[in-house]
């Protein structure tokens, strides 16, 4: 497990915030259950600056608290679509796709790319191709002593789907296993 402390991008939940704000129910649900100092400090942090990973999990932990799991997974898949158009994001993926295109075969090259440019001490992916339109990814010293760490792998879901929507790729996603033994495969 890595001894860093989990951190987020600030504009990934300054995002978020704004698509919760679009759901005036949820929002002021988010706004009641997560502590003021943490909105503040997500609404106040930089593009780039980098965020404790708590209070993501703080604001993911109370929209799943209303709405339940597959809301919460839709939305962020939806939040993460729309982050992916952000000038940040746009580089980004100008740059990967540009190194190894944008195909389903790449995912296990790319997404461990993304999420380390986007999250640090949550643990690192490790994908493989299990064969042709079929890739495996493993999370490797996530912090399951993370109160709310089961987000995390929700997050990695949407995150995913996101990336195949972005793409244009219909894709199969199947989360198997719990906690260490949590794996991703997916297939195109």
């Amino acid at each position: 497990m890595s001894s860093e402390t989990p951190r987020i991008r600030g504009a990934v939940e300054r995002g978020l915030l704004r698509s919760l704000a679009r759901d005036p129910e949820l929002d002021a649900h988010v706004r009641a259950s997560v502590p003021a100092e943490v909105i503040e400090a997500i609404e106040q942090g930089g593009s780039l600056s980098w965020l404790p990973f708590s209070h993501s999990l703080a604001v993911r932990a109370a929209h799943v608290e209303l709405r339940g799991w597959e809301d919460a997974r839709m939305h962020y898949v939806a939040h993460f679509l729309e982050f992916s158009q952000s000038t940040l994001m746009r580089a980004l993926a100008a740059t990967l796709e540009a190194i190894f295109g944008i195909r389903g075969d790449a995912v296990h090259r790319v997404y461990p790319r993304i999420w380390s440019a986007f999250c640090r001490g949550t643990g690192e992916v490790v994908g493989e191709i299990v064969e042709p339109g079929r890739t495996r990814l493993r999370f490797e010293g996530v912090p399951l002593h993370l109160e709310g760490c089961e987000c995390i792998f929700m997050v990695h879901e949407a995150a995913l789907l996101a990336m195949f929507g972005y793409a244009d790729l219909d894709v199969k996603l199947e989360r198997r296993g719990t906690g260490a033994e949590t794996e991703i495969e997916l297939r195109w």
